[in-house]
């Protein structure tokens, strides 16, 4: 069920997150990073490399080629 957007509250998608957990620079062989995978109500952690055993074939993949840049913004009152 889609939640309406005015009734959602930031603090629901708060989680830890350690520090060694976040990956810093690629793997010099992309597809060997890991997948995240949800079948059936459990997670699981897979190899990129394989994601085509996770796709039907009617199914539609997005990607999404944004990059996180390090960057600040400074505001004068």
């Amino acid at each position: 069920m889609i939640q309406n957007p005015r009734n959602i509250k930031i603090g629901d998608f708060d989680y830890n997150l350690p520090e060694e957990r976040i990956a810093k620079f690629p793997l010099s062989r992309r597809d060997e990073s890991k997948l995240l995978v949800y079948q059936k109500g459990e997670i699981s952690t897979k190899i990129f490399h394989n994601i085509v055993d996770y796709i039907a074939q009617n199914e539609l993949v997005v990607f999404n080629n944004t990059k996180v840049i390090q960057a600040r913004l400074n505001f004068k009152k």
